[in-house]
């Protein structure tokens, strides 16, 4: 397992803060299942069933609004095939800014090859 501050490797700075004092309480968050690191709530509470039916309101309306966005990026697919095309044409022709005003002209072999899967939003 990497230990919380092997993460943040590059931040010198950030390692040497939480080599202190602070690192056991961040230890004690973290709990070992099945040979993988699982943050554990400390503080047990109950919510009341107010407050649960607020957390499944809002639930189903953030999937709501999920499922209207992944239908939206489904539905520019197509425009999306045509976007990528001309931007595949755009730096095969003008060529690419490598730096400031330098510019390089990608050839036909570092194109990359369309993928058999269907094109994925991240958002």
């Amino acid at each position: 397992m990497r230990p919380f501050w092997g993460v943040l490797a590059g931040l010198s700075r950030v390692v040497f803060a939480l080599s202190g004092p602070f690192v056991p309480v961040f230890r004690a968050c973290i709990f070992f299942e099945g040979g993988r690191q699982v943050p554990k709530n400390l503080i047990e509470y109950k919510k009341s069933a107010e407050a649960q039916q607020w957390i499944r309101d809002e639930s189903a309306e953030q999937d709501k609004r999920y499922q209207q966005i992944v239908k939206e990026m489904d539905d520019l697919s197509e425009e999306r095939d045509i976007w990528v095309e001309k931007f595949f044409g755009r730096i095969q022709t003008r060529g690419f800014n490598v730096h400031y005003n330098n510019r390089r002209q990608i050839p036909d072999d570092e194109i990359p090859t369309r993928p058999d899967r269907p094109f994925k939003v991240v958002f």
